[in-house]
């Protein structure tokens, strides 16, 4: 289990999402696990943590900010429903 390193809320607070290692998860306002979202990039795989995320203004779209080595090295946009990119 890694420690939390950056939460974001969604306009309306309805959706939390959390991240403190190569996952991101959402939760309800409630505190009920909604998805977790596992990015698999082969070239990627045992390199690279989500350093930061946020919700786009409209709470439909998540981005988040993949670090490998200390460095950023992509930038992903999840559907925050469906936690595809």
């Amino acid at each position: 289990m890694h420690p939390v390193k950056c939460v974001s809320f969604n306009k309306d607070g309805d959706t939390i999402a959390s991240t403190g290692g190569r996952y991101v998860k959402l939760w309800s306002r409630a505190g009920h696990l909604k998805k977790e979202i596992k990015w698999n990039s082969e070239e990627r795989k045992g390199k690279w943590s989500v350093s930061n995320l946020d919700f786009t203004p409209d709470g439909k779209l998540l981005a988040c900010v993949f670090v490998a080595r200390g460095e950023a090295d992509h930038v992903v946009i999840f559907n925050a429903t469906e936690g595809e990119p």
